[in-house]
C-alpha cells in the first residue's frame, strides 16, 4: 500500500473512525494495536480485536472488517494497523488531529456538528451510549469502558 496515495488515506482514516466508534477504544490503544492483535479471518467466531493492557476482545462489526482488511493485507503481525502517510505509526496524537479534521469536515454537511467538540473520547463514549441503548447492562458497559 502507498502510504502517499491520497485514496489509500482516505480509507486509512475512515478504517480508523469506524474501528473507534466499533471498538470504544482509547487512542492510546489504537496507536499500541498491531496487526497481529487482528483477527479478522475467523471462521469460528466473529472477527475480532485485542485490546488494552487487559486483554479484552471485542467483536468487530463486518463494515470494520471490510476497511480493514485491505489495510493489513500483506503486512507482518508486528507492524501497527493504523500508519501515517510516511509509513510511521499514527501516534495518539495523530488520531486525534484525525478525528477532529474529519469532523470538521463532516460539520459542513451536517450543521448540528457545527461547534461542537468531536474528539476519539467522543466516539468512546457513545460507544457505550450505544451499547447501553441496545439493551446491554449498565454494569457491564461500565466494566467494560472502564477496563479499555
Amino acid at each position: 500500500m502507498q502510504c502517499d496515495d491520497p485514496q489509500s488515506s482516505a480509507e486509512r482514516v475512515a478504517a480508523l473512525l469506524l474501528f473507534l466508534f466499533n471498538t470504544g477504544a482509547h487512542a492510546a490503544e489504537v496507536e499500541r494495536l498491531k496487526v497481529g492483535h487482528l483477527q479478522l479471518e475467523s471462521s469460528q467466531s466473529l472477527p475480532t480485536a485485542v485490546l488494552g493492557t487487559q486483554l479484552r476482545i471485542c467483536p468487530l462489526w463486518p463494515a470494520t472488517v471490510a476497511l480493514l482488511r485491505p489495510l493489513v493485507a500483506d503486512r507482518s503481525p508486528s507492524d501497527p494497523i493504523f500508519i501515517c502517510r510516511n509509513g510511521k505509526p499514527m501516534s495518539r496524537f495523530g488520531i486525534y488531529a484525525a478525528v477532529v479534521a474529519h469532523a470538521k469536515s463532516a460539520s459542513t454537511h451536517q450543521p448540528s456538528m457545527v461547534g461542537k467538540r468531536i474528539s476519539p473520547q467522543t466516539l468512546r463514549n457513545t460507544f457505550g451510549v450505544h451499547l447501553s441503548r441496545a439493551g446491554a447492562d449498565v454494569n457491564d458497559v461500565q466494566t467494560m469502558v472502564r477496563s479499555i
